[in-house]
């Protein structure tokens, strides 16, 4: 899925938060399915986050003639009137798709006939990097899933992210950036090596890595986290670290109130409900940030 943002004001897009009443955003009547509009309209804290895990398009109405730009939604804020202030940060992509794009191949990007008339949000049940690459137009390394060449059996990694399937669509974003601030292969993510991970004794190969082979361990603490096996095995590994390791090589990101077995008031964590994955990868990358200088000393 991606994001669909059009505004009629030629000035917008330029890293200004973007003002828009909620009445046009994530809705059935502005152009968003209504099966994606039921599951996401709310905007909720939780929503929220998985919409903040999609790409997003930022385009103009055809009357301003301007290209659209690429980037990645931050979180949302409400305003009086119901208005929303809409958080962003536009990323670098060249070439990208120009108004003539968006409009000639509306079809591949489930745009509708009327849609860039209109000042709205959309949510769109589309591949975006798919559709684009149809189009001859890459997007950036980290929103597409590249080729791996590591051997992650040997391999040291920056970071690695532990948590439950159902937060996927939030940390997938946040591996993203991570990758795209620290470089590739940086950041351990199981759907960047599935083909490595599809092995016997895995459970083994991820305790090497939550256990030796990264410098900084992510938790993302949710009431979902014990519940899941594999989560369990690498908890068991990441909590052998905290007792006989560093403790600064683990990191807890919270997700929503639930609790992890081992966990204790005096830990502290960075509460994610209210922060796009893009600014908790930020704060990620200044803790790898910090312990590779205290390393270096």
């Amino acid at each position: 899925m991606y994001n669909l943002f059009v505004s009629g004001n030629e000035n917008d897009w330029n890293g200004v938060p973007f003002i828009v009443h909620r009445s046009r955003c994530v809705s059935r009547s502005e152009y968003t399915d209504p099966g994606v509009a039921d599951r996401l309209g709310d905007l909720s804290a939780g929503q929220v986050r998985e919409l903040c895990s999609l790409p997003c398009i930022f385009a103009y109405e055809k009357g301003c003639g301007k290209d659209p730009k690429f980037g990645v939604l931050r979180g949302i804020k409400g305003r009086s009137g119901r208005r929303l202030q809409i958080e962003y940060t536009l990323i670098p992509c060249e070439p990208f798709a120009t108004a003539d794009d968006l409009e000639s191949h509306s079809s591949l990007l489930d745009i509708g006939g009327w849609e860039l008339g209109r000042t709205h949000w959309a949510v769109k049940d589309v591949d975006l990097a798919l559709e684009l690459g149809r189009m001859g137009i890459a997007l950036p390394g980290w929103a597409t899933r590249k080729h791996r060449t590591v051997d992650i059996r040997q391999h040291q990694f920056e970071v690695a992210l532990s948590f439950p399937g159902e937060q996927r669509g939030y940390v997938e974003r946040v591996a993203d950036e991570l990758e795209r601030l620290l470089g590739e292969n940086t950041c351990f993510y199981d759907r960047y090596y599935e083909s490595q991970l599809a092995q016997p004794s895995l459970d083994m190969l991820l305790q090497e890595i939550y256990g030796e082979r990264s410098s900084l361990v992510v938790v993302f603490v949710c009431r979902d986290y014990d519940k899941k096996a594999w989560c369990g095995i690498e908890w068991e590994k990441i909590r052998e670290r905290r007792v006989v390791g560093d403790k600064r090589e683990i990191m807890y990101v919270r997700l929503d109130s639930g609790d992890v077995a081992g966990m204790t008031r005096l830990d502290g964590y960075v509460d994610a409900r209210e922060r796009s994955p893009q600014d908790v990868a930020r704060l990620i990358v200044e803790r790898v940030e910090v312990a590779d200088r205290s390393n270096q000393k």
